[in-house]
C-alpha cells in the first residue's frame, strides 16, 4: 500500500471556488477542482488506502512533484463520488516574493 504525502515547498491557497497549488521551487501553479482539492487535503500521510480514481490522481500529482509516495500499512479507503472526477489544470498566476497567488496577481509583503 502507498501513503501519499504532500511535497514540501508546495503552497495551497483557497481562492473563490477553486484551490490553487503553487510550487515555490519552480514557480508553477495549478488549479484544482473541488474533487481534486478533497483528495489533496486527504494526502496528509495518515491515510493509506485510496480508491482507484483517487490513487490515479495521486500518481499524476506525484509525476508533477506535488506529492510523494511512501510505503505504508493498512488504512482507511478514500474514494471519490460526485459528478466530476478530480482534475488539475496548470495555470500561470503572478506571484510575489512569498510565491503565493492573490486575486491581484501579486502577493504583498508579510
Amino acid at each position: 500500500m502507498t501513503r501519499w504525502v504532500r511535497s514540501e515547498g508546495v503552497v495551497c491557497e483557497q481562492l473563490d471556488n477553486a484551490t490553487v497549488l503553487v510550487d515555490a521551487r519552480s514557480g508553477r501553479t495549478w488549479l484544482l477542482n473541488s474533487a481534486a482539492a478533497k483528495i489533496w487535503h486527504a494526502c496528509d500521510g495518515k491515510l493509506t488506502r485510496f480508491g482507484a480514481e483517487s490513487a490515479a490522481f495521486c500518481r499524476q500529482l506525484a509525476v508533477l512533484g506535488l506529492l510523494a509516495a511512501e510505503p505504508a500499512g493498512r488504512g482507511q479507503a478514500v474514494c471519490f463520488s460526485g459528478p466530476a472526477g478530480p482534475m488539475i489544470y496548470s495555470r500561470s498566476l503572478g506571484t510575489g516574493p512569498r510565491h503565493r497567488p492573490s486575486p491581484r496577481g501579486l502577493s504583498g509583503p508579510g
